[in-house]
């Protein structure tokens, strides 16, 4: 029953069509049988005939396709910027047009070849007129587009390919005119000729329709599935047919679109705050990793980390609740986003901490980072018609080209903060090496200490200074 259903839905079945095409098969074997008897009285004295038309079409043709493809070549040459005489590159494009014309004028009004010249034609203007090639576009294009190359290419490859579709109606041609054969003075040649021709033509058709609509798809889903196991979860299958593989590929799609959407959704839990929405721990240490690699191309960079921590928050949650501590968050999150710059990265790294990774900027430093944020707190925090006077102590630490690890620029913005806490909260305070010395090892050092690699990961946070805050 549910097949029933599905083959409804579909409107099409392998199983059916292709029962039906070796019915068709068998018939054109016997009607091809009967039709010897009056198919090719004229075969003879025409296959002279029939043969130099289709040698005249064949070799318009491929002169037709060597033009196309020389002026591809000149093409991709223009976009990617080599000497190229532009005048006489559009010059070719008039003279092909004229080729267009003189090759339909060699194949019958009557069969669709025509026809066929006409959309290559226009298909490949089309491609040169998007990649900016056509006429006046190619004299007035400017400096390098290779971008634009595939996608000419692609489209160059498409027009040509179009051409092919001038063989059919020139073997049918050519099989009419066989077909006005000298039928009565060479009966049984021409009754085993038409029979052989006929059965040829057929196995080529069906073989080109079983490549067409099972081998193609097959090849299809075998590379999507190839794809999919490679980890790329972009990868659709193109549904070609409302048939049983049809249905195969949308299922495989919709697998392979709902894997997307669960990596999706794991990679923004795993890297992203619930409440803010911001970067979290993960997230911020991916970002620091990704801008301390030289060998990263992309990502941002880093001048400055800060470490925002929000003052007696802990007291503001003991007095008002839960949800005014987490609207009193959301505003600070808000003042920070309007704080910093682009390419600059705001994360929560805990309940009521926060961090800024400062990328670099012309004169623009975390220290004024910093005192952009404490002038935006500066104004009170409303929430619920409720007047809160909160305040954030900031540290702040200055990449230095002999730190290579970013655990060790977080664990000196950590300290910094301590610092600006132990001063009096509301306030920030850069990194300074002699006091965070005196602070760890009250003995004088000659080895920097091996970074609190605790810091990113959230452990340890009872054994940092100023952990009661």
């Amino acid at each position: 029953m549910t097949d029933v259903a599905h083959s409804s839905a579909r409107g099409r079945s392998l199983r059916r069509d292709w029962n039906r095409a070796f019915l068709v098969m068998l018939v054109l074997m016997l009607v091809t049988g009967l039709g010897t008897i009056a198919g090719m009285w004229q075969l003879v004295g025409q296959f002279s005939h029939v043969a130099s038309v289709r040698d005249r079409e064949t070799g318009a043709v491929n002169a037709l396709r060597g033009d196309l493809v020389n002026h591809e070549q000149t093409g991709h040459q223009i976009l990617s910027g080599g000497m190229v005489d532009r005048p006489a590159f559009v010059r070719e494009q008039n003279d092909i047009d004229q080729t267009f014309l003189r090759t339909a004028e060699i194949f019958p009004s009557s069969d669709g070849s025509r026809q066929i010249l006409a959309r290559v034609r226009a298909d490949w203007e089309q491609g040169l007129r998007d990649a900016g090639l056509w006429g006046g576009q190619a004299l007035a294009m400017t400096g390098v587009h290779l971008a634009e190359n595939p996608v000419f290419g692609a489209d160059s490859d498409a027009s040509r390919g179009e051409l092919d579709e001038l063989e059919a109606p020139s073997l049918r041609a050519m099989h009419r005119g066989l077909a006005q054969g000298r039928v009565w003075e060479r009966y049984v040649i021409v009754s085993l000729s038409v029979l052989f021709l006929l059965a040829f033509a057929t196995t080529v058709y069906f073989r080109r329709k079983l490549s067409r609509h099972l081998l193609r798809p097959l090849a299809a889903v075998r590379y999507g599935a190839t794809r999919l196991h490679a980890g790329d979860l972009d990868h659709r299958i193109p549904v070609t047919r409302r048939d049983e593989l049809g249905d195969l590929a949308q299922v495989f799609n919709d697998m392979a679109e709902a894997l997307r959407e669960n990596h999706k959704t794991l990679v923004r839990r795993a890297t992203c705050d619930a409440l803010t929405g911001l970067a979290n721990r993960a997230g911020l240490a991916e970002h620091l990793a990704t801008a301390f690699d030289p060998s990263a191309g992309t990502g941002g960079s880093c001048a400055s980390v800060l470490f925002v921590d929000v003052d007696n928050f802990k007291e503001i949650n003991d007095a008002y609740g839960h949800e005014t501590g987490d609207a009193v968050l959301l505003h600070i999150v808000d003042l920070l986003s309007r704080c910093v710059q682009d390419g600059d990265l705001v994360a929560r790294i805990g309940g009521d901490e926060f961090a800024v990774v400062v990328a670099e900027h012309d004169g623009y430093t975390g220290t004024a980072t910093a005192e952009r944020i404490l002038t935006a707190m500066a104004a009170p925090v409303v929430v619920n018609t409720v007047r809160l006077a909160a305040s954030v102590s900031i540290g702040v630490a200055d990449r230095e080209a002999a730190i290579a690890d970013p655990l060790e620029l977080f664990r000196r913005a950590d300290f910094a903060m301590y610092l600006a806490k132990s001063a009096g909260k509301g306030r920030s305070h850069t990194f300074d090496a002699l006091a965070h010395y005196a602070t760890v090892d009250p003995q004088p050092a000659t080895v920097e200490p091996e970074p609190d690699r605790s810091v990113l990961t959230g452990a340890g946070e009872g054994s940092r200074p100023g952990a009661d805050r």
